[in-house]
């Protein structure tokens, strides 16, 4: 079943006041344990992966709610062919933007934890399980989030978004100052959050019109846990009509990602006052993460003003290489690359004058990517990872001491099966002396 819309109900009333009216029980004489909430514009061509994701989510008690911000293409007919009852359709009386339909979602849910999935992507096998397990094991998290597969606009995997390498579950100071460097979770639609969070801390900032998750999050982390799942749970789509994209070319993200970090030291309690001096870096930080999105998208000329005003932020940055390269290399700008060696080669090309001498790394960060690439290939593309090793251990001969790169160098020359077969001959004789390297 999917419900009417209730426009004339509600025509007149702020997106949070449908509260009272969404607090009904279900017809099944309980409340569903998960909202999950589709802020829906315009994307005829995905609603339909995206809601179908949600309701194949296996051994969960949920619902779906899906509020559709006046859209002019074809989505209402999309949605209204499924007829699953978890499922409730609200189109917006008048346009309410991503975070204010988001907040209309958040009014209506009912569950006790609450998760968002933007329109064009697509929830994988197990997210919501995984998720409310882990926050019915854990009361003291407030948020947990998920890495995230990329995927293009045909639905095919492109990329991997995984911040950290591990699982983690960090505590309010420990979370909070990895959001004064970086809005590390990708996107709304990797996280899970108690719906006490809402309660105590309110909705989202509908004054942001694209970093109100940002806002939203650090307030989250000030007050909770929060905790990263290390397999990826969702699927993040990346095509040239996504909103964030296009927001993200024009600078907007970038200024209210500015905006939502002065926020944060704006409004630090006070036993974090100590964390204040923090934030030029932290601005120097954002600057220099939207500057690798500038050129990784191509427009080098803002991309250099960018690492420009970082580096006037915080001067010091321009001596500390990890500072700079670790931003601009790093994998928060990983979504952004199309070509990883025509990125890497834009990165040193741009660097400003106080900064240039970071230049006697690239020949490092080249190999790197090569060698990547050889890590990335199939033994059927043999002669692709001879080609990249060749490339990459002649720009950089010191990657042979990576033990990993002497391993592919190996079965990139003698195939995989000769490997395996000398590891087979070798093993027992390590098993027998411990000592052995």
């Amino acid at each position: 079943m999917i419900t009417p819309e209730s426009k004339e109900n509600h025509a007149g009333e702020p997106p949070m006041a449908v509260a009272a009216s969404a607090s009904c029980e279900t017809a099944a004489g309980k409340l569903p344990k998960i909202s999950v909430g589709i802020a829906s514009y315009n994307y005829e061509r995905y609603i339909g992966e995206a809601i179908e994701s949600v309701l194949s989510q296996e051994g969960v008690d949920l619902e779906l709610i899906v509020c559709d911000d006046q859209s002019t293409d074809g989505s209402e007919r999309v949605i209204r062919s499924f007829s699953d009852p978890r499922l409730r359709y609200y189109r917006n009386p008048t346009k309410l933007g991503n975070f204010g339909t988001n907040n209309r979602c958040l009014a209506l849910a009912r569950g006790v934890y609450v998760a968002f999935l933007d329109s064009d992507d697509r929830m994988r096998p197990g997210n919501l399980w995984e998720k409310a397990r882990f926050l019915d094991r854990h009361p003291e998290v407030g948020l947990v989030y998920s890495a995230c597969q990329m995927i293009d606009s045909t639905g095919q995997i492109v990329g991997l978004d995984r911040r950290f390498e591990q699982s983690y579950v960090a505590a309010p100071r420990v979370e909070l100052e990895r959001f004064m460097f970086d809005n590390h979770i990708p996107s709304c639609s990797t996280v899970m959050v108690r719906r006490e969070c809402f309660d105590e801390l309110g909705a989202f900032d509908e004054s942001f019109t694209h970093s109100g998750d940002y806002d939203m999050w650090r307030r989250i982390a000030a007050r909770y846990h929060v905790a990263f799942l290390a397999e990826p749970l969702v699927e993040r789509r990346r095509h040239d009509h996504n909103f964030t994209s296009r927001a993200v070319v024009d600078g907007r993200v970038e200024a209210e990602s500015i905006r939502a970090v002065e926020e944060i030291f704006a409004t630090l309690p006070p036993e974090l006052a100590d964390l204040t001096d923090r934030r030029p870096r932290a601005l120097a930080h954002t600057l220099l993460r939207f500057a690798g999105c500038y050129l990784a998208l191509g427009d080098h000329e803002r991309g250099r003003d960018s690492l420009q005003r970082a580096i006037h932020l915080a001067p010091e940055i321009a001596s500390e290489p990890e500072a700079v390269l670790g931003v601009l290399l790093g994998p928060s700008i990983t979504p952004w690359i199309r070509d990883r060696l025509t990125y890497v080669d834009a990165v040193f090309a741009n660097l400003p004058p106080e900064a240039s001498h970071l230049r006697s790394f690239a020949r490092h960060a080249r190999a790197r990517v090569y060698l990547e690439r050889v890590f990335a290939a199939t033994s059927s593309n043999r002669a692709r990872r001879a080609h990249d090793l060749w490339q990459g251990l002649r720009l950089d001969p010191s990657w042979l001491r990576n033990r990993g790169v002497q391993i592919l160098a190996l079965e990139t020359l003698l195939g995989h099966h000769a490997v395996e077969g000398v590891r087979s001959i070798v093993r027992p004789w390590r098993r027998a002396d411990p000592g052995t390297p």
